[in-house]
């Protein structure tokens, strides 16, 4: 049994912690660039993302979920040109997180 949903829930209560006002689980949701039921599914351990979804949660939160996910970790560059894309969130943040993996 993966100990992914756990360490999930773990950042996603960070992650709400630190946001000012009243941030909800769609605005996390959207930030990670999927929709809010894929989310849920990884928080309450109905299945695990896939390789190109770890790449945006590790863009967010860090390397460790490949740990987690006991996968190997992805080029640095490729994080690096993922995280340039900070800016943009919703659906278009998973279409990139896509490409970027399908280049590689």
């Amino acid at each position: 049994m993966s100990n992914f949903p756990a360490w999930f829930n773990r950042a996603y209560k960070r992650w709400s912690r630190s946001q000012a006002g009243e941030e909800d689980f769609i605005a996390f949701s959207d930030l990670l660039g999927y929709p809010p039921s894929k989310v849920l599914g990884w928080l309450h351990g109905e299945f695990l993302p896939e390789e190109p979804e770890v790449l945006s949660i590790a863009g967010i939160f860090g390397t460790d979920v490949y740990e987690v996910l006991d996968l190997p970790k992805p080029e640095p560059q490729l994080l690096e040109i993922y995280k340039s894309f900070a800016h943009i969130t919703g659906e278009n943040r998973g279409k990139i997180v896509h490409a970027l993996w399908e280049a590689q």
